[in-house]
């Protein structure tokens, strides 16, 4: 994972989330490649920055 190195809480969290999420729904699990190749991930700062922000209001 990305985050667990340099934020080890968010990403145990990210973790636990996303696990739980596809448990439910694992037609919705997508390859990263695919997840690049959709935009959906330009910039890996801005998204840990975002994942944190999301994360502390949870």
């Amino acid at each position: 994972m990305l985050l667990r190195s340099t934020f080890p809480e968010e990403a145990a969290r990210l973790r636990q989330l996303s696990e739980a999420y596809f448990r439910l729904r694992p037609e919705d699990r997508l390859a990263a490649e695919e997840v690049i190749h959709r935009g959906w991930l330009f910039s890996l700062p801005r998204a840990r920055q975002i994942l944190t922000i999301e994360l502390q209001g949870r």
